[in-house]
């Protein structure tokens, strides 16, 4: 994936060998950005739970988004980057999503229907860090610029617990998921409006596909209540970051 992004942006770059765009040749730039990262399960699956008398395994109502588990994350990054040519820009970037924990409600459906809450004491929070490139277009404007753009790297998600509570009982502290890291990548569009010849405000869209979240295992429950939670694959992970950045050029 990596060597097609490499040689669709070098294409991209003899289109334009051409023409005069407007990133300043051979220049470095800082940026520092932030914003939020709207994020969901590619599927979202059922919980199962065993329960010792009678011995049974009891599936929950109800299916445990990312929405459900946690609050919209906030995206925090900062990306140093190097103008191949008056068009097109490489970039390497690290950042953090952070979210907080909520309180799922499902409900059991067998053997009677009844309340089942799953409370996300531990904050979603994972890191990454990214390679990538984007082609700028001008136009008729000198200040402002589109872009489009696309990366690929790693993302690195810690461990997560929850305390759930199963016919009004406490189990504290069980596993949610555990820490994975895996493949990340996505596409971007954005827009650059400088403020000065070496200021300027990036505007960028994203969608990020990602490896998910570690949760498709049982966890082994030492209790007359409950004896194991079976979790589910939530799928792949998917986030729509909405950032904006100070990009300092030198």
């Amino acid at each position: 994936m990596l060597l097609g992004l490499m040689v669709f942006f070098s294409q991209l770059s003899a289109f334009f060998e051409n023409s005069v765009g407007p990133l300043c040749e051979r220049m470095w730039g800082l940026q520092v950005k932030g914003g939020v990262a709207p994020t969901y399960y590619s599927k979202s699956d059922h919980i199962e739970l065993t329960i010792p008398v009678p011995s049974t395994r009891v599936v929950s109502g109800g299916h445990p988004s990312f929405s459900k588990q946690f609050a919209t994350p906030y995206d925090l990054g900062l990306e140093i980057d190097w103008n191949l040519n008056t068009h097109i820009k490489l970039f390497l970037e690290g950042g953090c999503n952070r979210a907080r924990g909520k309180t799922f409600h499902a409900t059991l459906l067998e053997p009677v229907p009844s309340e089942l809450n799953f409370v996300y004491t531990k904050n979603y929070e994972a890191y990454n860090a990214y390679v990538g490139a984007r082609c700028y277009f001008s136009t008729c404007c000198n200040i402002l610029a589109p872009f489009i753009g696309a990366k690929i790297g790693y993302l690195y998600q810690k461990h997560g617990f929850t305390d759930a509570y199963v016919f009004g009982v406490l189990l504290p502290n069980l596993d949610f998921s555990r820490s994975k890291n895996g493949i990340s990548g996505g596409l971007q569009l954005g827009l650059e409006w400088w403020l000065k010849e070496n200021l300027s405000l990036v505007f960028t869209g994203e969608v990020v596909i990602s490896q998910g979240l570690d949760t498709a295992y049982n966890i082994d429950v030492d209790n007359a209540v409950l004896t194991q939670i079976a979790y589910k694959s939530n799928g792949m992970l998917i986030s729509h970051p909405l950032t904006l950045g100070i990009r300092f050029g030198f």
